[in-house]
This record gives structure tokens, sequence and C-alpha cells, in this order.
């Protein structure tokens, strides 16, 4: 083989690949035939959603959201420093974090339920109870009949009702920062407007009371470390001054009979130190000092040598402290003290003013309007969730349904073409439930004159569609005797039957419509309700087939050849199939096309005996691809052409 060859060959594998990938892939007509089959299924799901979330808007008890907001303080340095406002935000977001935390908390809580316990006297448990709460005093005649006498208020009773409380109005609080500011939104839902305002209220009430407590706290720990340190710098203070006092009294360089005090306590350790250790000997400028002659000779001072001596004086009299080193030592001691007098002042003014600088810039007023439920977003919820209910349900069905949905379905696994879609069913015969009662009422009642008495009509037009599809594909097989039959009882293959024959004569063809199906009164009762002769005739009796032939009133080129309604589906044996098939032959060149409606696929030897080709009717997502596989597989066995695949769904 040559390259050319190959390169050909390999080209029409890669086309044919191609087309494969493409059949395989989902379809805009895929999608349309999905909405346009379980639109009414996502429509009543929608439905059902919408009336629900209309039930709870009307039974729902109403609850409103009182709103306040409460500025706090700001711990910010004063200092300028040179900080980007992206740094200054993350540094107050911890502090700010930590005050919504106060908030939430349960010291603020039961602080705020408190004060609504001694303005209101307990409104807010009194509407709406919590869990553990205990019952209320004023019981009827039948609760204390069944349930005995309330339980008496205890201070045990009492803690647990104020600890429901404080639960209750901690799971319906809401704290929240108010953009980039300082500024905290204090929330809280509850059934009665004037209530949730109160609570609010109460809260912001509450925050503000304790930092003003929690400043007076701190200052009054302050004034008593400062009342301590006061009276002990006062002590050393007072000892400074008696120091100098006793220097001045006795008019020397030193102090021997009193230690220095200690500067340690205190931080002074930057004043000079003091000696008290006095000297026996004093330092003579002419020269070394002599000793008395009335004063006893010791051991130790006669053996002492004289450079000993005088270095020791010379020691004792640089650390004697002077008049001016006690002066100065009182005087830092009476500033200290001055000092800490003065810091005592501050914090007892705090403590008698103490202030704060947060506030409640926005008090809350008693709602107008609910906060919920809300009533358009229930609605409007309810309506998109049962909508996508449907659609997930309906994806679901599609994902384990083994129905027809597709033309590319039927070339993928039967290889047969859709020649025709055909719908004329109602939206009310499409509804979950109640659409099969519509279906079974209007099945069979005037669709075999569908072209006649709606010609315009969409199911018309696709019938006419399907005609030509099926004219188109008996000329390509080389057949005029065309065999329509149903897949189930339930397809109404015999007003496809009809309305395409009856098309056919109306086109100018000369055109015979045989009913062969027992039992169905649709054409038999519809085009000629009085017959002398039927199909049974002449397949049993004998009757020549141009005595049994009728003709159409409307239209003289579309001749019947019908079988009667009392007929029994058993009647078509092994001996009246091949007499029908002998019949057939014999019309076949006065006609141009013979459609034969055939029964449902229960006999199939039928099927292959009395048509060259055949088209299979089904419904779009109720015939199983596994029946039409079936029904193929059939029809290639016998070497019968299968023209392809209507799906009609009449109802």
């Amino acid at each position: 083989m040559k390259f050319d060859d190959l390169r050909n060959v390999q080209a029409m594998n890669t086309q044919e690949e191609d087309v494969r990938r493409h059949d395989e892939l989902l379809s805009f007509s895929d999608v349309v035939s999905f909405f346009k089959h379980f639109w009414p299924f996502i429509a009543s799901t929608a439905a059902v959603c919408t009336i629900l979330g209309l039930l709870y808007v009307l039974t729902a008890t109403p609850s409103y959201t009182a709103v306040a907001e409460l500025l706090i303080e700001t711990n910010q340095q004063a200092t300028p420093t040179i900080t980007t406002p992206e740094a200054v935000v993350s540094l107050d977001t911890p502090q700010i974090e930590s005050e919504i935390v106060l908030l939430n908390s349960e010291q603020i809580v039961s602080r705020a339920a408190k004060i609504l316990e001694t303005e209101g006297g307990g409104a807010v448990s009194a509407a709406k109870p919590a869990a553990g709460a205990s019952a209320p005093a004023e019981q009827s005649w039948l609760s204390r009949l069944f349930f005995g006498p309330p339980p008496a208020k205890t201070a045990d009773n009492e803690n647990k009702r104020l600890q429901a409380l404080v639960s209750q109005i901690q799971g319906d609080l809401s704290v929240k920062r108010v953009g980039l500011s300082y500024v905290l939104e204090l929330s809280y839902r509850d059934i009665d407007p004037k209530r949730a305002a109160e609570v609010v209220n109460a809260l912001g009430d509450a925050y503000v009371q304790d930092k003003i407590e929690g400043r007076a706290t701190a200052a009054r720990r302050s004034g008593m470390w400062l009342e301590a340190r006061i009276e002990e710098i006062r002590r050393l203070m007072n000892e400074a001054a008696l120091d100098v006092q006793e220097f001045k009294a006795r008019r020397d360089y030193r102090l021997a009979d009193r230690p220095a005090p200690s500067n340690r306590d205190l931080g002074l350790d930057f004043l000079p130190k003091s000696s008290n250790q006095p000297d026996a000997a004093v330092t003579s400028p002419d020269g070394p000092a002599k000793p008395d002659a009335t004063a006893p000779v010791t051991p130790d001072t006669t053996t002492a040598k004289p450079e000993a001596k005088d270095s020791g004086r010379s020691t004792g009299a640089q650390e004697a402290p002077t008049l001016e080193e006690l002066d100065s030592r009182a005087l830092t001691y009476r500033k200290i003290y001055e000092s800490y007098l003065q810091a005592y002042t501050d914090t007892v003014q705090r403590q008698s003013f103490p202030g704060t600088a947060s506030r409640v810039i926005s008090r809350a007023e008693p709602p107008k309007r609910q906060s919920s439920p809300k009533r358009g977003l229930t609605l409007l919820g309810s309506l998109v969730l049962g909508s996508l209910l449907g659609f997930g349900i309906s994806l679901i069905r599609t994902a384990f349904d083994e129905t027809v949905r597709s033309s590319n379905q039927l070339m993928r696994q039967i290889g047969a073409p859709l020649l025709g879609e055909i719908d004329n069913t109602s939206w009310m015969a499409r509804l979950p439930i109640i659409g099969r009662g519509f279906r079974r009422h209007g099945r069979r009642t005037e669709d075999a004159f569908l072209v006649l008495r709606r010609p315009h009509s969409l199911a018309a037009r696709q019938l006419v569609k399907s005609a030509a599809s099926i004219n188109d594909a008996a000329h390509a097989s080389g057949t005029n005797v065309i065999g329509i039959m149903g897949i189930s009882r339930d397809v109404d293959a015999s007003a496809v039957c009809s309305n395409i024959a009856l098309l056919n004569a109306r086109a100018g063809k000369r055109t015979l419509l045989i009913e062969t199906e027992p039992g169905r009164a649709n054409l038999t009762a519809a085009y000629a309700p009085q017959l002398s002769f039927d199909l049974k005739d002449v397949v049993a009796g004998g009757i020549n087939p141009e005595n049994a032939v009728v003709a159409f009133g409307k239209d003289p080129l579309l001749s019947l050849l019908l079988i009667g309604s009392s007929e029994k589906p058993e009647f078509w044996s092994n001996e009246h199939l091949e007499k029908l098939r002998q019949v057939i032959s014999g019309l076949r060149a006065q006609y141009d096309t013979i459609f034969v409606h055939l029964p449902p696929f229960s006999n199939a030897d039928m099927a292959l005996r009395a048509a060259d080709g055949l088209v299979i009717v089904g419904e779009m997502w109720r015939t199983k691809v596994s029946s039409l596989e079936e029904v193929a597989s059939r029809m290639r066995i016998g070497d019968h052409a299968l023209l392809g695949v209507v799906v009609a769904n009449l109802a």
C-alpha cells in the first residue's frame, strides 16, 4: 500500500473519531429536551417549597432587632510617631476584639440583667422564659392542681433564674465593629420591640458603668499603696531632719552616736553614704597626735604604730557626713514626700470623680419593622431552593434513567436515526403525580385526525417533518411497504401511522393504510365505523381484498383496510400471517405507499412478514433503550431494514 493511501486511511479514521466524540458530547438539543421534559417537575418542586415558605412566613413569630452604638476608649499614645494607618489598625484590632469579648462576657450581661430587673421588674424573663428558669408565681388553678404550687423564691432559685436570663441575652446578642472606627454596634433580637431596645440600652449603660467602676477601683488601690509609701517616706524624712538638728546641736563634724539612715529602701542610692564610726584620735596639723599624759596607757595603744593611727584618723574624717550633706538629704526626702502627697491628692480626686471616654453615642429605639422572618427573602429563597431541588432530582433521575433522551443516544446504542419527534402533551399531563390521569383521559380521542383538525399546531408541523423523513428513509432502502409499530401498548402508534398515511395521501400519493392490531378502536371507529368486511374476512374468510378496502371520505387517495375491534391478539397465527403477506404482495402494485400498523412488540414474526421496512414508535423519556435494541437486533437477524425511530408523546 502506498504512503498516500495510508495517509488517507489515517485521515478517515481521525474524522470518524472526531464525529464519534462529537456525538458523545452534550448538545444544545439535549439540554433543551431535558428542560422541556422536566420543567413541570422543577416548577412543581419550586411551587411546593414556595408554599412551605409562605406558611412559615405566616405562622412564624416575628422578632425585632434593636440597635445601639457604643464608643469605646482608645489607649493610643499622644506622642507623634511615624506609623502607617495600616499599622494603627493592626495594633487596635486586638484591643477592639477584647472589648467585644468584654461586652459578651457574663460580667457585663449580668450587670445589664440586674439593671433590667431594677427598672422593669424582670420583663425579659417574664415574656420569654428560658430553660431552667423558675415558674412564675401566678399560676392557674389547673397548673397548681397537676404540677403543685410554684417553688419558693430562694437565693439558689434566683441565681439559676439570673443565669438563665444571662444565657438568653448572650444567645440573642450581637456585637460588631462599625467599619474601622472605635464604634461598636450592639444589636439584640427579641419578640417584643420595646424589650429589645431596653436590653441594648441596659448593655451600653452596664459597659460604661463597669468602666467607671474599674477606674474607681484602680484609683482606690493606687491610693492605698501611696498611703503606705507616704508613711514610710515621712518617717525617713523626719529621721533626716533629726540628724540635721543633732548635728547642729553638737557642733561637731561627725555623728558618732547615731548611724546614718539607709537609702536603699527608697531607691536613693545616688546620695553619699555616711560613716557613723567614731574615731579615737584627732589628727593634728603639726604632726602625729600626742597621747595624753594623764590617760592610761594600754598595751594596744602603746604597741600601735604611729603610721597606722594617722591612716585611721584620715579615713574617719573623710567618711563622716557634713552639714551640707545632711541638709541635702533632708531636702531630698521633703521633695519626695511632697511629690507623693501630690500624687495621692490626684488619686483621691480620680477616686471621687471617676470618668471614662466610653459612652453610648446612639441609644436604641423600639424598632418599627420586624427583622425576621424576612418575607421577601424567605419567599425568594424558597423559590430558588425548590428550583435547585427539582433540578437536582431531575439530574439524578436522568443519570439513572435508561430511557431514550436524544437522537445521539439512538445512533450510538441502536444505530438507527431519529426520524421525528412529536409532542402533543399539555403541561398538565407532565405534572409529577396528577399528569398520568390527564394522559389517560386525553389519549386516542382525536389524535387520528390531528393534521386535519389542527393543521397549524406544533404537533402537526412535527408530523409533517416526520412523514418527510420516513419517505426519505423508505426511498433510500427501496421499499414501499412500511410497517409502523409501537414499542409498547402505552405508545399511541396508531395515531402516528394514520396521520402520516393521511399526509402522504394529501401529497398526491396513492396510499393504503392497513390496521392489523386487534382491540384498538382508534382507526376503525374514527375512519370507518360501519364496515361490511374487514381484514379478518380477507385473511380468514377468503374475501377479495378489494371488497374490504374502503376509501377515506375526506381524501380519495387514502384507502383503508381495517380489522374489527372485537378481534383478539391471538388471531394472528402463522397461517394468518402468511395469508397477510400474500394479500400485501397482491396490493403492492396498486399503491405508491402501503403503511401497515403493526401490534406492539409482542409478535415479532408479524413485523418481519408484513413489512419490508420498519419504523419504531416510542416515547421520549419513557421508552427504554434496551427494548429498542432488541427490536433492532431481530430486524438485523431477519435482514429487514430498520428505517428509524419516531418518538411521539401524544396525550
